[in-house]
């Protein structure tokens, strides 16, 4: 069931996603979008037929929900992956809105900068308390939540 639990995250990342600021359109307004394009980065599995079902049925209902987004997913082979979300930090242009990476990742995109501090948010979000400590470990760096 790791497929489904990975997917039922990445549902709710999509789905809070239209509170996060758009950051690959064409809008140059500084402004806090809540329209454009959403780019989402996911994990080419070995099977990915399952997985693509799912994020279609997501993707689907987060557009209908947000009028005037569009997301747009691609799928990066796991082999690569450091190499090109590495890239995407320096080069912000090519970087997605949303990304999947694995939880031994996280040090290392700290370090080079390429995750953000949200200890203040991830505080404040109700759910907070609900998450597992597994997983909230995973994603804790010197004491700081990132994502």
């Amino acid at each position: 069931m790791k497929l489904s639990v990975r997917l039922v995250a990445l549902a709710a990342v999509i789905a809070t996603a239209a509170c996060a600021p758009q950051t690959s359109g064409d809008s140059s307004s500084g402004k806090d979008e809540k329209t454009g394009t959403l780019r989402v980065w996911l994990f080419q599995e070995v099977n990915n037929a399952p997985k693509e079902k799912v994020v279609e049925s997501v993707v689907a209902g987060f557009e209908k929900a947000h009028d005037g987004t569009e997301v747009t997913v691609e799928y990066i082979p796991v082999e690569t992956r450091a190499e090109r979300i590495k890239a995407a930090f320096n080069d912000p242009k090519s970087a997605p809105d949303l990304v999947e990476y694995g939880n031994t990742d996280t040090a290392g995109y700290v370090k080079d900068g390429g995750l953000a501090d949200v200890t203040e948010e991830f505080g404040a979000w109700d759910e907070a308390k609900d998450t597992d400590p597994t997983a909230r470990q995973s994603v804790t760096v010197d004491g700081k939540v990132y994502g």
